[in-house]
């Protein structure tokens, strides 16, 4: 089954999942380098310049979409749930990644159930716990212009993939349309980890547009991981998780 769209694409087989993640540095994704998980990372033009070893794609993996949304085609269309904001919603990227995985018993329905216990039961919230810290330097002058430097601090947590080089990241942002802080969840896949890695390294995406992500046993725990982590991120997340995956249940 392939998603024809300019995110992810994803094609299911009978015992293993394959997201063809795109190598871009545009959107959602960024195709970065940096020598260990605690650096921020320096992007990399993947359609330009030559893909190294220690490149890795930041995905800012979504869940859910909005019905009849144009910029986002899910291929579950038919799976609807209301989100935290009264809306209509289909799963869309984490969440039909997941589906499938039930669907060709990567993951039992049991399994299901422990997850909907676990986020159900999350009570400390990182946006309501974290914010954004900022500490004031001692004034600068850049081309004769005097300013007063301060250092802001953006909360980041790593989680490392205990069966690969796979991190989950949640970084405390600004709101884009609103005041307050928003959790971003991360999905970073160092290029290695990618089924056609050795062939994106010392390459370009001009060639090869797309890494070859493989879901399958050694990943449960990963994806399962990530739906806790977007449960913790706000009350909002975790209500329209909760109801992803009842709806997955259920289907």
């Amino acid at each position: 089954m392939k998603k024809n769209n300019s995110n992810i694409k994803i094609d299911v087989f009978n015992d293993n999942i394959v997201a063809s993640v795109p190598i871009i540095s545009q959107g959602k994704f960024r195709c970065k380098t940096r020598n260990n998980f605690q650096e921020f990372g320096i992007g990399v033009a993947p359609k330009s310049d030559i893909i190294s070893e220690n490149a890795y794609m930041e995905w800012q993996i979504g869940y859910d979409c909005k019905v009849l949304d144009n910029d986002k085609e899910t291929t579950l269309p038919n799976l609807v749930f209301i989100g935290s904001n009264g809306k209509q919603k289909n799963p869309y990227e984490l969440s039909e990644i997941l589906y499938y995985m039930v669907k060709i018993n990567l993951i039992k329905k049991e399994e299901i159930d422990e997850l909907i216990n676990i986020i159900n039961g999350i009570n400390e919230f990182l946006d309501e716990k974290y914010k954004i810290n900022s500490k004031i330097e001692n004034n600068t002058f850049i081309n004769n212009l005097e300013f007063y430097k301060s250092t802001i601090t953006l909360p980041t947590f790593n989680m490392i993939d205990r069966f690969s080089n796979v991190i989950i990241e949640i970084m405390i942002s600004k709101q884009q349309f609103a005041t307050g802080v928003q959790p971003m969840v991360y999905l970073n896949i160092p290029i290695s980890e990618f089924e056609n890695g050795s062939k994106l390294i010392g390459n370009n995406s001009k060639n090869i547009p797309y890494g070859l992500f493989k879901i399958d046993g050694r990943r449960v725990e990963l994806f399962k991981n990530l739906f806790i982590c977007f449960g913790m991120c706000s009350k909002k997340h975790n209500h329209d998780i909760l109801e992803i995956l009842k709806l997955i249940k259920n289907n």
